[in-house]
């Protein structure tokens, strides 16, 4: 099918829109980028956080690799996610954007989210610790809802055009009231989960989302 509204398909996210636990073509990112006969560039990543996703795509930006011809479907996830830092030495079983770390110079980009005080190593425990102890719903959101809104008045004067925030599960924010471009509603996709795992969206949690995209995409 020929498509006159990108050049890439250009996806941010958590593990909601990843191929966790399933063949990567059966994800919603490969699904809509095979249905608009695209390339591809997927940046959703377990325990992923909504710093990476801005990260990795303004970094793109930069470099010219996703220019305002392409088309950008963002996923946010919970707020309290960060980055960090970490020079502690790991092996990672997975690539990158499946692990709970990614490689970065000579250390690594370290996943912060709850739960970092049972998966880290070393004096990673300690940061989980600090984070669940130093979180608070109302301030991880503004902070969010300031930092969403200065990405988007930033695509916004580079002529992006072509972008969609999808609601992903209980994982997104309310972005209802602060989001300027249109919003794909799969608040309700993970009813589709994985055998013993709520958390995850199975094959056809992921055909779904891919159908609700193609619906406000009108291709």
């Amino acid at each position: 099918m020929e498509n006159s509204i990108r050049m890439k398909l250009v996806v941010g996210g958590c593990s909601f829109s990843s191929s966790f636990n399933l063949r990567l073509e059966e994800s919603w990112p490969a699904l809509v980028a095979k249905h608009l006969n695209c390339d591809l560039l997927d940046e959703s990543a377990i325990a992923g956080s909504n710093y990476r996703i801005w990260r990795k795509i303004v970094n793109y930006i930069v470099e010219g690799v996703v220019t305002k011809d392409d088309t950008l479907i963002i996923q946010y996830t919970e707020s309290h996610r960060t980055e960090l830092f970490s020079p502690i030495k790991r092996r990672l079983e997975h690539d990158d954007r499946h692990s709970p770390a990614e490689s970065y110079h000579d250390g690594y980009i370290l996943k912060n989210k709850w739960g970092l005080e049972l998966t880290g190593i070393g004096d990673e425990k300690k940061i989980g610790i600090m984070t669940r102890k130093f979180s608070c719903d109302q301030f991880d959101y503004e902070r969010f809802s300031v930092e969403h809104t200065m990405f988007q008045g930033y695509l916004k004067s580079l002529g992006f055009n072509h972008v969609y925030f999808l609601i992903g599960g209980p994982y997104t924010p309310n972005i209802n009231n602060i989001t300027q471009y249109p919003i794909i509603d799969c608040s309700d996709t993970l009813k589709y989960h994985l055998t013993n795992d709520i958390h995850h969206m199975n094959a056809v949690g992921h055909k779904t989302v891919t159908q609700r995209i193609l619906d406000v995409l009108k291709v």
